[in-house]
């Protein structure tokens, strides 16, 4: 079996073109700058302390209130 003879500028080539196909192509989008944004599972059911038993809920209340 022959191994490929490849040159530095053709290996160069390659690693440039792997590194570029299997990096992220992503975009952020735009939030406002007023605008928190916080990471949960699910939306809150109510904001109302008073209304709220689920733990996902009382994480959001606990940082308003």
């Amino acid at each position: 079996m022959k191994l490929l003879n490849l040159s530095r500028r053709a290996l160069l080539a390659a690693g440039a073109a792997t590194i570029l196909a299997l990096s992220p192509f992503t975009v952020g989008a735009q939030t406002p700058s007023d605008v928190l944004v916080i990471g949960q599972i699910a939306e809150p059911k109510a904001l109302d302390p008073a209304a709220v038993t689920a733990v996902n809920d009382f994480r959001i209340l606990m940082n308003v209130y």
